[in-house]
């Protein structure tokens, strides 16, 4: 999977909780983390945990969800 993909997830994923009514902070995180993507120049795919947790507004919780 590379990054424009990963990036489209999070951001399909951001619509869902804007429409399910999920807060604005995890609304935000979910189109933080797509744009990020969107603009990353390192492949996810060769990413280890701690150099997600490197990467600004990403926290365990999305590190998790990229690596599953």
């Amino acid at each position: 999977m590379n990054n424009q993909q990963i990036a489209q997830i999070f951001s399909e994923i951001s619509d869902l909780l804007e429409i399910k009514g999920a807060t604005p902070f995890k609304i935000r995180a979910y189109r933080n983390a797509a744009e990020t993507f969107t603009n990353l120049a390192e492949s996810e795919s060769v990413m280890d945990s701690k150099a997600l947790l490197s990467i600004p507004s990403f926290g365990k919780d999305l590190a998790s969800r990229i690596q599953e």
